[in-house]
């Protein structure tokens, strides 16, 4: 990048969608010659602060900064740029942005590229001190239309500020202020069952080959859940098809060579292999996927582990209740719609649309929990027993089904296959015939009506989990005190 006095003439526009290259870590900073350039970049930026410490810097933040520096007074600058702009490396850039220009326009959640996993976001900058009145358009995709854009708020710039860490997301609503304030208010989960009950579970720490068996062996050989192959959906019955074997002297031995190896290379911290707690993964539990678009949670009373892909939740006596709480209760609050939309609004479920989406353990601990009765909590635990025996009717027709087609047509379940009532018939015989089943014009007739009957029993299930699963959520935004006053469409909303 040229000095600007170098640059023949200065701008009325800049525009185009600047190269995404992090310099987060010593690493990424390279050789000398890169970090001399760097160097001098960080020097010539009215926007750092602190030009003096090691700090995390992307290519994007420069280019904002000269392209700015290249307009005449007045001028603009349209950048299409990564959603990583409302990340915390960019504070200073953002706040230096707010305080010395006018925003124009923001328009957030874009999904442009479709080789690139992130989503993007569209700044509209004006070379001019922002008026105290300036109010900045917001924008995102339409939910019917994701080629067009739809206007969200307009909201003054000085409402961007050091409270909210100059945020260029989009503001939220009063309703959803309300909202979440409302739900805030409520202890937190860990407030009332303790961390020791709201926790992570088993880390291999690069020797789960030494601990993961195909099948049950041993008598401390346990079943493993790992991630959504464990925990498919909510109230879901648990999956797995491996064992872990709970061996303790086994742990001790490899963390001892995690100690050595660290002393070897002149690191303070050692690796270490975590079992998690045998006394909890023995008693009645809900497990919490830590990766998902949602809180997605189920329960079970087998004696199961499971991997760092889910945490677990048990109640102090280690019993499905106790004299305060409910298991049953408990998953239905964390299942409900709208815990996951407090969880959305909060920020609670990282990289959501540009990544794979991941929920922190502090935010699951700090999930705020109604209290209730004991005659409300049986309510909403008896509606979850019947959720879950309907769930598992419905994965139990499923397996029938799926083992019935493999059987016949020599093939595998897919993920498709795993969701039979939401397929036509084409799409049905397509799922069989990529893989190669034979399939004529005698038995395509049968197997469609026999796919036809099973749909239909299928359909009448997933019709009355529904309708259970509405009548748990009207109780749970009852009990957060979440009336007509505050109505929104969660299943609409972007959960």
């Amino acid at each position: 990048m040229p000095p600007t006095n170098q640059i023949p003439q200065l701008f009325d526009l800049v525009m185009g969608n600047p190269p995404y290259v992090s310099f987060y870590s010593k690493q990424s900073q390279g050789g000398a010659n890169t970090q001399k350039e760097l160097d001098y970049l960080v020097k010539s930026q009215d926007f750092i602060k602190d030009k003096q410490k090691l700090g995390r810097y992307n290519t994007v933040m420069f280019f904002i900064s000269q392209a700015l520096k290249l307009l005449k007074p007045n001028g603009y600058v349209g950048f299409i740029v990564d959603t990583n702009i409302h990340s915390n490396p960019y504070l200073d850039l953002r706040q230096w942005l707010v305080e010395n220009f006018t925003i124009i326009q923001i328009v957030d959640k874009i999904n442009a590229f479709e080789e690139v996993a992130s989503s993007q976001v569209i700044l509209i900058i004006k070379k001019a001190k922002p008026k105290v009145n300036h109010k900045i358009i917001y924008k995102q995709p339409s939910l019917i239309d994701a080629t067009k854009f739809e206007v969200i708020t307009l909201n003054q710039q000085s409402d961007i500020n050091q409270s909210n860490d100059f945020t260029f997301q989009i503001p939220k609503t009063l309703q959803i202020k309300e909202i979440l304030s409302q739900m805030s208010q409520f202890p937190k989960l860990s407030e009332l069952l303790g961390n020791e009950n709201v926790r992570t579970c088993i880390t291999f720490t690069g020797k789960k080959d030494y601990f993961v068996k195909q099948s049950k062996e041993m008598a401390n050989d346990y079943p493993l859940l790992e991630g959504s192959d464990g925990v498919s959906e909510s109230y879901s019955p648990i999956k797995y098809s491996k064992y872990i074997r709970y061996d303790l002297k086994l742990r001790d031995k490899l963390n001892k060579e995690y100690i050595e190896l660290a002393k070897s290379q002149g690191k303070r911290t050692p690796m270490v292999i975590g079992l998690g707690d045998m006394s909890r993964f023995k008693s009645p539990k809900i497990f919490i996927r830590l990766s998902d678009s949602k809180v997605t949670a189920a329960y079970t009373s087998e004696v199961v582990c499971a991997d760092l892909s889910l945490y677990i939740v048990t109640i102090p006596n280690l019993s499905e209740k106790n004299e305060s709480f409910n298991l049953m209760y408990l998953l239905g609050i964390i299942n409900s719609k709208i815990v996951s939309y407090y969880f959305t609004e909060m920020g609670f479920i990282r990289n959501l649309g540009t990544g794979t989406p991941q929920i922190r353990l502090k935010d699951i601990r700090n999930l705020p929990i109604p209290i209730a009765t004991t005659d409300q909590q049986t309510q909403i635990a008896e509606l979850v027993d019947k959720i879950i025996n309907l769930k598992k009717l419905s994965q139990d027709k499923i397996s029938q089904v799926n083992t019935y087609l493999e059987a016949k047509f020599q093939i595998k379940s897919t993920k498709k296959l795993q969701k039979l009532y939401e397929l036509e018939n084409a799409e049905f015989l397509s799922e069989l015939t990529k893989q190669k089943a034979k399939i004529d014009l005698k038995t395509e007739a049968q197997l469609l009506d026999y796919f036809q009957t099973e749909k239909v029993d299928l359909l009448e299930l997933e019709s009355q989990i529904t309708q259970v699963d509405n009548q748990i959520e009207e109780l749970v935004k009852g009990l957060y005190g979440l009336g007509q006053t505050l109505a929104i469409n969660f299943n609409n909303s972007r959960v």
